[in-house]
């Protein structure tokens, strides 16, 4: 469960760098909390309200201020994974699907149905795939695999890139392992663990193959787009001592498959870092990754983008890599949930000095992590085995 739902951290509001400069140094007072029914996946925010679905395909609008469901919207067949929504143009709420392998978009205001898609292919949609906005285009990985390029107005295919492997028993889309560059370029990880993985880059436009890179077993990150470099996080390649790295390539790829520098972030298999597990911002590059075989160990680093080299690491050992980050200019929020401490941490984000701990109930921050709203909340899942399954909301 946690490989599969972790993959739903999406890099369009997890990881994302907040234009605020609020120095978050005082600790967060509660909010809100509010149970449901179900495990809840990762949410998006809209203004004052946020929407977020459940593991059985509800789909819920809850208000930012006080955590009160304003609209729900029951799903329209077998449900068995918690997808997110996305928010386009400020005027579509576009679903994933809800076990019919639709997407669907509805009226940001009015909820009234405006398009379906349905893929060609008889393409199984997995729901733990974020669909992925890009000017006038929703992107996402079908499971079989294939890429499909959405018009967001219409609903109307522009295109379909070919099979992303000739054999979808050893090869898929593992976690959401899709990204798309400022130029529009679509790049995805693909593989199944113990066999051999591919970074692939696709034609924003026209849905061309351009370039592919093997990466000696699956894909679990999504590249990094960062000036110069795309980076992607591997994990589990076979026959490397050293397994946990993060390589670097030209963006856009030069043509070549040679990456131009590496950093060897962990030095235990069996790491599945978070996603996104690398984040660019205030000239950084963030990550998280393990560093020796302490259940639950792990460590949060931040590299020099000019340099490459590491400018500070934070290291604890109940830090579980399960673990998610959330970035601003001035603050790297941790959701940490270990084998035995649950907390919400704040780190300077240019010292990765630590500057306070919230502790959470529960059996662990949920997956998709923190996202910050415009009024400077902070929101987060929380699971508990066997529930109840909470949303929580802190004034930073």
């Amino acid at each position: 469960m946690k490989v599969s739902v972790i993959a739903l951290l999406l890099l369009s509001f997890l990881g994302l760098s907040m234009a605020s400069a609020k120095n978050f140094t005082s600790p967060p007072a509660l909010k809100w909390n509010r149970t449901f029914p179900y495990i809840l996946g990762p949410t998006v925010c809209s203004g004052s309200s946020m929407f977020i679905a459940d593991i059985k395909g509800f789909l819920y609008e809850v208000q930012v201020a006080s955590g009160n469901v304003l609209w729900t919207r029951s799903p329209n067949g077998p449900f068995n994974q918690s997808g997110t929504p996305v928010i386009w143009n400020s005027s579509l709420l576009v679903i994933p699907p809800s076990g019919d392998h639709n997407i669907i978009a509805l009226d940001l205001v009015s909820k009234q149905f405006i398009w379906q898609f349905t893929a060609p292919t008889n393409d199984a949609f997995m729901s733990t795939y974020r669909l992925h906005v890009w000017q006038d285009r929703i992107v996402f990985a079908g499971d079989y695999p294939y890429i499909y390029s959405v018009n967001a107005a219409t609903g109307a295919l522009v295109w379909q890139s070919s099979p992303l492997c000739s054999d979808s028993t050893e090869c898929a889309v593992l976690a959401d392992s899709l990204a798309i560059s400022p130029s529009g370029e679509v790049c995805v990880g693909t593989g199944v663990l113990g066999w051999p993985g591919y970074i692939q880059c696709f034609d924003g436009q026209s849905g061309a193959q351009t370039w592919q890179y093997s990466t000696w077993d699956g894909v679990q990150t999504a590249p990094l787009f960062a000036g110069n470099w795309m980076l992607i996080h591997t994990n589990i390649p076979q026959n490397d001592p050293n397994p946990d790295i993060v390589y670097a390539f030209s963006n856009p790829p030069d043509g070549t498959s040679d990456y131009k520098w590496f950093y060897q972030c962990g030095s235990i298999l069996g790491v599945v870092a978070s996603l996104p597990s690398l984040i660019y911002a205030n000239g950084l590059i963030y990550g998280i990754c393990r560093f020796d075989d302490q259940i639950g160990d792990a460590t949060v680093y931040a590299l020099d983008y000019a340099t490459h080299k590491v400018v500070w690491r934070w290291r604890d050992t109940y830090l579980n890599p399960y673990a998610s980050l959330l970035v601003t200019n001035t603050t790297v929020f941790v959701s940490q949930y270990g084998t035995y401490i649950e907390a919400m941490i704040a780190l300077d984000a240019h010292t990765g000095k630590q500057q306070w701990s919230f502790p959470i109930p529960g059996d662990r921050i949920g997956d998709g992590g923190p996202i910050m709203s415009q009024d400077n909340t902070l929101v987060f899942s929380l699971l508990a085995e066997g529930g109840p399954f909470q949303l929580m909301a802190l004034s930073t």
